[in-house]
């Protein structure tokens, strides 16, 4: 039954943890040497997604 608890206590942190996902990237949340890499994706208007911070990638749909 603990072990129940704990797998459902991880499981609800993990999902508050990774919630704002679209607005921010993991890695950015965690932190790290991860400068050359974008730091934000940003829903557009037409439903579609732009990374930003970094030119050579592109925005995807």
């Amino acid at each position: 039954m603990a072990r129940n608890r704990t797998l459902w206590i991880y499981c609800v942190t993990f999902t508050l943890l990774t919630a704002n996902l679209p607005a921010q990237t993991f890695h950015h949340l965690i932190g790290g040497p991860f400068d050359d890499r974008p730091s934000c994706i940003s829903k557009t208007e037409d439903g579609g997604w732009i990374i930003s911070g970094d030119e050579s990638y592109q925005p995807f749909v």
